[in-house]
């Protein structure tokens, strides 16, 4: 057999790759909710409120502000005065990465959802909009799904 397994017709990966074993999950596992934010005030409030508004309650909301000049550092005081889950960064702005990535390195999840200020999602709801649970995605060392 050759060193590549071919994977479709226009890639070939080398057949040593193999899946990580990741530990089990924990029977209540803390859910970690990411948010990038710069200069999304008007949409901060709904997207912190909806990602609490979740029917599981073992989360944190990781909230990165990326050198915001709007209103979101009141908006961001704001709930943070208001819900010990809630943590707040903020940086200079280095753009969305940089962002997630100091959200990342903040939270102390299980799982770990990227959660847009502009993609609200319902109570019950995953973000597809649908009642079905969202199946977490495992990415390195960590779980990861886009909320």
């Amino acid at each position: 057999m050759n060193a590549t397994a071919k994977v479709t017709d226009q890639m070939e990966v080398p057949s040593s790759i193999k899946p990580m074993v990741l530990d089990p999950l924990p029977e209540q596992p803390l859910v970690s909710i990411l948010i990038s934010n710069y200069n999304y005030g008007e949409y901060l409030g709904d997207a912190i409120e909806s990602a609490l508004r979740q029917t599981y309650d073992k989360l944190e909301v990781v909230i990165c502000d990326d050198g915001s000049t709007d209103d979101s550092f009141r908006i961001l005081e704001r709930y943070r005065s208001l819900d010990r889950r809630i943590k707040v960064i903020y940086q200079a702005n280095g753009g969305q990465s940089l962002a997630l990535n100091a959200a990342f390195h903040k939270s102390t999840g299980d799982i770990i959802c990227l959660f847009g200020c502009g993609r609200c999602v319902h109570a019950g709801q995953g973000a597809t909009g649908s009642s079905k649970p969202l199946p977490p995605h495992r990415m390195q060392d960590s779980r990861s799904t886009e909320c």
